[in-house]
């Protein structure tokens, strides 16, 4: 195949074209590209399953053999709508990193309750006094199965340690879940794995797309580096900007249908892995690598394949909103996954409207997109 692209390319070496008549020679690169990175959805899971984890099994700094109480903290933290209910010193037994994501709010007997951080519902009075505790009521009706859900119509997922099952919660709850001991994968190893899949395919888009990617050095190099400094921060002005807007379509929804705010599992996975201590990896992941993959596929490759820019900045957008609220589709939770998919789509927007600024040149895009990320890992962090 590449003797083929080269061939075709010197066959173009002696006329005089433009880059859009280059271009057409490239459109079986972008579809390979976005096929390429379908693929890296789903292949590194695959190879880790079958290929690392075996032979891992006993590093404990990758892997933790845990216990059914460390696991239900584990599962409970993942689960912003959980309710975990355990003993304190139990749950003071377990590591740090996992505590940062509880509040405690209730206590009964020798068990204490605890909610999830990001638990949007504990300013709610329904629910929490203004001490931010569960109220008896509340507690009561939730044991009893006459409250199920938050405030929000969220399931409230109760999770108890199958060790330690206290005498006041009904084991008929429909929502609630005996956790038994489990193999953790630890956040480091879901970091190192992340990065280095980026890495890779990172590496195979660039090698696919580069006769693409060649056309656009030349402009690059006739800038000068305040210009592309300024240009890679007015692109990042307009991501903030599209990103006050979309926020205030998002509240303004969840006015409408009456619900809190919710964190989405994608940005919620990035606070639990800055927490980490795998956080370099998230953070090179997601200021370096990630960017790069992303433009590549969802910039260079859409608008490559798709002629009306219109059309190209809309799909693109919305496929880039998409694939970032993937968790909260495969749990069927579409009203989350249109009004917390709005921010992401609404910097696809941003993004693709640099690209289509700059004469889809991927190089100030990307600048734009790393320098957003980073920005948002430093409040992230200082937050």
């Amino acid at each position: 195949m590449q003797n083929n692209f080269n061939q075709e390319y010197n066959d173009f070496s002696s006329l005089t074209v433009s880059n859009e008549d280059l271009e057409i020679l490239n459109k079986p690169r972008y579809i390979i590209s976005i096929f390429t990175y379908l693929a890296f959805l789903i292949l590194p899971s695959l190879f880790v399953i079958l290929f690392v984890l075996p032979y891992v099994l006993d590093n404990k700094s990758l892997i933790i053999q845990a216990d059914s109480f460390e696991n239900s903290i584990y599962t409970a933290s993942l689960d912003t709508n959980s309710l975990l209910i355990i003993k304190p010193e139990a749950f003071d037994n377990t590591q740090d990193s996992y505590q940062d994501f509880f509040i405690e709010v209730y206590k009964k007997d020798n068990y204490s309750v605890y909610v999830h951080i990001l638990n949007p519902f504990i300013l709610e009075k329904t629910f929490f006094d203004s001490n931010k505790k569960l109220t008896d009521d509340a507690f009561n009706k939730i044991m009893s199965g006459e409250i199920t859900e938050w405030y929000n119509r969220s399931f409230i997922s109760i999770y108890v340690p199958k060790d330690d099952v206290a005498s006041f919660v009904p084991i008929t709850l429909e929502t609630l879940s005996i956790t038994d001991g489990d193999i953790i994968i630890t956040d480091l190893f879901n970091q190192i794995i992340n990065f280095v899949s980026y890495l890779v395919f990172a590496a195979l888009l660039i090698y696919i797309l580069m006769p693409s990617i060649k056309l656009d050095i030349p402009q690059l190099k006739a800038l000068s580096k305040k210009e592309i400094a300024t240009r890679s921060g007015i692109g990042v002005l307009w991501i903030l900007a599209l990103g006050i807007v979309s926020n205030t379509i998002s509240f303004m929804l969840y006015r409408i249908f009456d619900i809190i705010p919710e964190t989405s599992m994608n940005q919620m996975m990035i606070n639990r892995a800055l927490k980490s201590p795998g956080a370099i990896f998230i953070i090179l992941t997601a200021v370096f690598v990630g960017p790069i993959v992303e433009e590549l596929v969802f910039r260079k490759s859409f608008f490559g394949l798709i002629k009306n820019p219109k059309i190209a900045l809309t799909v693109s957008s919305v496929c880039f909103g998409l694939i970032h609220m993937t968790t909260e589709i495969l749990q069927g939770d579409i009203l989350m996954v249109v009004i917390n998919g709005i921010g992401y789509i609404s910097g696809g927007l941003a993004l693709g409207y640099i690209y289509m600024k700059e004469n889809k040149n991927i190089f100030i895009p990307i600048i734009a997109h790393m320098a957003y990320n980073l920005l948002s890992i430093v409040l992230s962090i200082l937050g």
